[in-house]
């Protein structure tokens, strides 16, 4: 286990650069997973962000979990949720408990 400060770090996704956050964290070299303790932000060229905290990042799936709470924006809107899971590749967020979207009309075109 390695343990991380100040992490920031650059994704090339298909459909551009992403960037990630966050203050600390836990690296685990045998599994390839990044456990943030506290806040982290993702952000995309292309107008996603996604804020949340403690959660589990896996490097070569590019899947996160978080442990608690979760808001974040998109083109189409904003959400939060209790509990999320999210493909970062694929832009797919599963929203648990108290899910909530608030879509802003003509925001995608």
């Amino acid at each position: 286990m390695v343990r991380l400060k100040d992490l920031s770090a650059r994704i090339e996704l298909s459909e551009g650069p992403a960037t990630v956050t966050a203050n600390a964290g836990r690296y685990n070299m045998d599994r390839k997973i990044v456990m943030v303790d506290g806040p982290i932000v993702f952000q995309s060229s292309d107008g996603y962000r996604l804020q949340t905290r403690d959660v589990a990042v896996g490097i070569d799936s590019r899947m996160v979990a978080s442990g608690g709470p979760v808001d974040g924006r998109m083109p189409l809107g904003s959400f939060s949720a209790n509990r999320m899971t999210a493909d970062l590749e694929s832009r797919t967020v599963i929203l648990d408990g108290r899910a909530r979207l608030r879509i802003v009309q003509g925001g995608v075109r």
